[in-house]
């Protein structure tokens, strides 16, 4: 896929045969595209050489084929994190020329000839003289990409798919860059691409501010479905209050989603003694009901917890 003139993504696409966890935290049911990007000048460089999910330098040297290239046309790597030791064994192997650029270094600047460079820009690589930033972790997503590239690009329903995909990588990685170029575009690890990368950063300054008291009006409710009566009235509570609702009814479900719809929340309603993992770094009204109300005192106090919630 070509991004810029000079500039290819290159993607795999993972799903949970490949990865039990991605990254040891998110599970995938709908699957990860993690991208590796080729900067071409009369030099080539590649970031981010794909290790994960069992692809590695082999596996990559097909993809390169499929572009009339090997591991010989490929001058150097960079990387946006630390690869693990042995991926760079792996890469040793199949690619012994190849320069190790390293991670972004403030002041590094590599030309690759015809006027296309390597260089930081706040702590992060930028291709020119197209001005893609490759963010890494930063700005990426999870979710199966098939002909998908620009976030700015997409249709309304795949639009909200992939940001739900966004939130709930975000949720347990809830960075956002210091700084962002004029006119730079984002290119993550994984997940979308994104013309105007300011988008992307304003939108993830939005979520990580969600983090401090409510945001939207959604309600996340965490309880047993064994019990039933109780979490039906704690459901009709949030009706009579007119919430958005999402329910969870194990604490032990994919921590990321569960994470994601407490930031997004105004109230977190827990039965008491499950885990409070999800939101433990979130500063939110969270109500624990006392075990002797009754489903109808639960269906109302819920509803003044819901009012408590939107005054702040």
């Amino acid at each position: 896929m070509i991004l810029a003139p000079g500039l290819r993504r290159m993607t795999v696409n993972l799903d949970s045969g490949d990865v039990g966890l991605y990254q040891g935290k998110w599970s995938v049911p709908e699957g990860v595209a993690v991208h590796s990007y080729l900067v071409e000048g009369e030099r080539a460089v590649l970031i981010d050489p794909w290790f994960d999910g069992g692809y590695g330098a082999e596996e990559l040297a097909q993809d390169l084929a499929s572009a009339g290239l090997t591991w010989k046309n490929i001058s150097a790597v960079a990387f946006t994190e630390a690869p693990p030791n042995e991926a760079l064994a792996d890469l040793k192997t199949w690619a012994s020329h190849v320069e190790n650029w390293g991670l972004p270094v403030s002041g590094a600047k590599h030309p690759l000839g015809n006027g296309a460079a390597l260089t930081v820009h706040d702590g992060l690589w930028m291709a020119e003289p197209s001005r893609v930033v490759f963010t890494g972790r930063l700005l990426a997503g999870l979710g199966w990409m098939e002909d998908e590239v620009w976030g700015e690009d997409l249709d309304e329903n795949s639009a909200r798919w992939f940001e739900a995909e966004a939130q709930r990588w975000f949720a347990l990685h809830p960075h956002v860059p210091a700084g962002w170029p004029l006119g730079g575009q984002a290119a993550p690890r994984h997940g979308l691409a994104w013309k105007d990368g300011l988008r992307a950063v304003e939108r993830a300054r939005v979520w990580s501010s969600w983090a401090a008291g409510a945001a939207l009006p959604s309600l996340c409710l965490v309880w047993n479905s064994e019990d039933s009566e109780r979490l039906d009235a704690l459901v009709g509570g949030a009706l009579d209050a007119g919430a958005d609702l999402e329910v969870f009814t194990d604490s032990a479900e994919e921590l990321a989603a569960l994470a994601a719809a407490a930031r997004r929340s105004s109230l977190i309603v827990a039965q008491p003694g499950l885990s409070g993992e999800a939101w433990k770094n979130l500063h939110k009204r969270v109500w624990r009901p006392a075990a002797e109300l009754d489903a109808a005192s639960l269906r109302a106090e819920l509803v003044r917890q819901w009012e408590a919630a939107e005054e702040g």
